[in-house]
């Protein structure tokens, strides 16, 4: 078994956004730099975390701060190869110290809730995932994982793989229509996906990823657009007001659960499609509950690394992330990132 180190949060100099909090970045090598990126404030004993409710779902983040477990492998990507020992590990890992329960199988247990054989929509995305190629491990260490809870791969959908990663996992044929009676958010009718009637649960695998007008994409973007019929429609503003509105609706946030962000390769610039050059191997899953404290998070990730590249940060390009303000207003979670606490576990 690997050994497990806590870090606490490095300070240091203010990001270019308003709920960037600090950061910095200071240690040579190419395992520490990695792992510094997303050290945040740790707790030193592992806190269990909140129950699911009667109907399965997580309470609110409405206490007094967030948390966010990030699980650093600095060899599970090695070009264009994803170890899935490694990964695997890092799933179960990540689970045990996110729930604080002492068995994978009791972790996700908590974590769908309190149903026996629960129906699980998994939310990838496919935007850019060609490019960044680790989807197709991503998808057999979650199913592994999740058999471990006796949830068999035909209780799982698959939403947004190719063809070829549907056909070879075994999971229940994707529902790709739309629910025939609209809902109706900041005035406008939209269909959602008819995948999330047949669900009881969502678990959100979203990539880190700069986008042109957003800022970033990442765990509630990949839901508030991954999950309607017509998402073009809803990029005015910078999406400020479409992403929180659209995650709030109760089929998608009565039941997600879990955001288990695979940030095994970030897009830091010329997002959301993934170009090479513009792609940095980070190794890292990131797991929380918060899907807004996990975007910013993600922003402030980014940032780093763009600096990294002599590249501006996103509110000097103009573009911050100004959906997470709206979406702390609307009580989604946390934006600010002194009341996240960052569980940062090497898994190497």
């Amino acid at each position: 078994m690997a050994d497990i180190v806590l870090s606490r949060r490095a300070e240091g100099p203010r990001l270019g956004h308003p709920f960037a909090g600090e950061y910095a970045m200071s240690h040579p090598t190419r395992r520490q730099f990695l792992g510094s990126l997303a050290v945040g404030a740790a707790a030193i004993s592992l806190p269990r975390f909140a129950s699911a409710t009667a109907d399965g779902a997580l309470p609110a983040p409405d206490g007094a701060r967030s948390r966010l477990v990030s699980v650093f492998n600095p060899i599970v990507v090695k070009g264009a190869l994803v170890n899935e020992t490694y990964l695997a590990r890092m799933l179960e890992v990540g689970l045990l110290h996110f729930t604080g329960e002492p068995s994978v199988r009791n972790g996700w247990r908590k974590l769908l809730g309190p149903k026996p054989t629960p129906k699980v929509l998994i939310k990838f995305n496919r935007s850019g995932a060609d490019a960044i190629a680790t989807t197709k491990a991503m998808v057999a260490v979650l199913l592994d994982s999740l058999r471990s809870a006796d949830i068999k791969p035909d209780q799982v959908m698959l939403l947004d793989v190719s063809p070829e990663i549907q056909r070879s996992s075994g999971a229940a044929k994707p529902i790709l229509t739309f629910e025939a009676q609209p809902v109706t958010v900041l005035g406008k009718e939209e269909h959602l996906s008819a995948a999330l009637a047949w669900a009881d649960c969502l678990i959100n695998v979203p990539f880190v990823k700069d986008h042109y007008l957003a800022g970033v994409s990442c765990a509630m973007k990949n839901l508030s657009h991954g999950l309607i019929k017509t998402p073009a429609r809803w990029h005015g503003d910078r999406c400020r007001d479409a992403i929180p509105h659209l995650f709030n609706l109760e089929p998608i946030r009565g039941k997600h659960r879990v955001t288990i962000c695979n940030a095994l390769r970030i897009v830091y610039d010329g997002g959301p499609e993934a170009k090479s050059e513009c792609m940095s191997e980070y190794s890292r899953l990131m797991i929380s509950s918060d899907v807004v404290a996990m975007d910013a998070h993600a922003a402030r990730l980014i940032d780093q690394v763009r600096g990294a590249h002599s590249l501006k940060d996103l509110a000097e390009e103009r573009r911050p992330p100004a959906f997470l303000t709206v979406a702390r207003d609307l009580k989604l979670g946390r934006c600010d990132l002194d009341r996240l606490d960052v569980v940062d576990v090497d898994a190497g």
